[in-house]
């Protein structure tokens, strides 16, 4: 999975939207239509070469959130520096480590501007830039973590009020803890045994005493380890969990508005699964495993349809990169993925309101393009001019007819492959099924007739089809 230079194919799509698009667009705020003739495809911005990891967060103070990637070939990290609208620009360069995997941004020195933090496979160090709060950073600092450092994370983990890292060290099957001396450097350094081969870390609460613990993902092993803090700097004993194959990455939060922190990681393989672990009483249930397409190895958890149940995002690292976005049910489940173009092998993102709007953009790290790709959210769980049924998905609608749709009646449009039972549903926006039924087990194109039964409320609605394993999401407006 290293990252390899190639030439970026970069493409902008760029479509008209439709009269019925733009009358849609004036029943909700968050159609996938912006309020412009032309839509807004996803952009890309150059960076270093191979930059395999991105980090969203406001560097030169101007309210703004910038970029940062770290670049595993140029061995440099890139900011970027946003321009309010969704726009980044050219790249500034600063050297980092051998085969940088990881940057975050955090105040380190406690003087109030952003510093850099990168964690150098290659080097088995963390450099860390200290930030001059302009955009600008200085020449880095190396500090010896265990061997082959692949991620990291950011908190105060013993309660000082100084930031700390952590850093899974993925040959030495460690997890290192740096805590800050609040000057931009570490007063001391622990390490602690993971699984086999650790590539995800996360220092986060999980059993809700507002300490942060010690988490790590595990490619060799398919686990995932708590380590619950002890408020000091210290951790706990480590408790493993099943979590799929080849674990890559993992977030955070509380999925199904329980009140308690679950975790949530991508498996490269398993096969291409997120696996979600609810927070139980004294540690996590077993996972369950939602399919999020080819090669899955970074995921986040956020509210993308602004429907107040968070939602996952994830990356499918394969030549034509896609970005996935699975929308939740408020209770730990994502029943609905759709797939947007991210460029050649997004291998990581980061979520964030780069254009002010008030909706939660994507921007994913292209390792082989040397871009980062930035996809601003509609709010409605989509990408701005990227229609739904134009994304590619697992099985295609191919259409919905008349589109706006009033009353809640309509034609779908799809070509079965296989000969086996299948279902069409409508959703609402928060995935309550409004309507289904039941389609013909037979292959080839199909023509149905899809109609709610009685009247529905004016709005953003999904349509999804389902044979077997198989499932195809597209998206349609009901007018009154």
């Amino acid at each position: 999975m290293n990252a390899e230079n190639a030439v970026c194919g970069r493409g902008r799509s760029r479509r008209v939207c439709s009269a019925a698009a733009l009358l849609a667009c004036a029943w909700l705020a968050f159609l996938a239509c912006p309020p412009s003739s032309v839509a807004q495809g996803p952009q890309t911005f150059d960076t270093g070469l191979g930059p395999v990891a991105v980090a969203i967060g406001d560097v030169n103070g101007d309210g703004r959130p910038d970029l940062a990637t770290a670049n595993a070939n140029a061995h440099t990290v890139s900011v970027l520096l946003a321009n309010g609208t969704g726009g980044f620009g050219a790249h500034a360069d600063f050297a980092s480590g051998l085969n940088p995997r990881s940057v975050v941004i955090g105040d380190l020195s406690g003087d109030g501007k952003p510093d850099l933090a990168v964690a150098n496979y290659g080097s088995g160090t963390v450099s860390v830039l200290l930030g001059d709060g302009m955009g600008g950073f200085g020449a880095k600092t190396d500090f010896v973590t265990g061997d082959e450092p692949y991620q990291l994370a950011i908190a105060d983990a013993d309660g000082d009020g100084r930031l700390d890292l952590a850093v899974t060290n993925y040959e030495s099957n460690t997890a290192t803890v740096l805590l800050g001396d609040g000057a931009g450097g570490f007063r001391k350094k622990t390490d602690f045994p993971t699984g086999i081969a650790p590539y995800a870390v996360a220092l986060k609460d999980v059993n809700g005493d507002h300490l942060p613990d010690l988490v790590a993902a595990s490619a060799g092993t398919g686990t995932v380890g708590v380590r619950l803090g002890k408020g000091s700097g210290g951790f706990g004993q480590r408790t493993d969990y099943d979590c799929g194959g080849l674990p890559n990455w993992l977030a955070v939060g509380d999925v199904n508005l329980d009140g308690r922190a679950d975790l949530v990681v991508a498996n490269y393989t398993d096969p291409h699964t997120v696996s979600v672990l609810l927070g139980v009483l004294g540690g996590f249930a077993p996972r369950t495993a939602f399919p999020s397409g080819m090669n899955t190895t970074s995921v986040t958890i956020g509210d993308m349809n602004l429907d107040g149940m968070p939602d996952l995002v994830v990356t499918n690292y394969r030549e034509a990169g896609l970005v996935s976005v699975l929308l939740g049910d408020g209770e730990g489940r994502f029943p609905v993925r759709s797939e947007f173009d991210a460029g050649p092998y997004p291998y990581s993102l980061a979520i964030g309101d780069v254009n002010g709007d008030g909706r939660l953009d994507v921007a994913a790290s292209n390792a082989t393009g040397n871009t980062v790709s930035v996809l601003l959210g509609n709010g409605a769980g989509g990408i701005v001019g990227v229609p739904e049924e134009a994304a590619p998905l697992a099985f295609a609608i191919e259409g919905l007819r008349p589109n706006p749709a009033r009353g809640g009646r309509f034609t779908v449009q799809f070509t079965m492959p296989t000969v086996e039972p299948a279902q069409l549903e409508l959703l609402d926006i928060a995935g309550r099924r409004v309507a289904v039924r039941a389609v013909d087990a037979r292959a080839g194109r199909q023509s149905v007739v899809l109609a709610a039964g009685r009247r529905v409320p004016p709005g953003i609605y999904l349509v999804r089809l389902t044979q077997g394993t198989s499932r195809g999401v597209a998206r349609i407006a009901v007018l009154d």
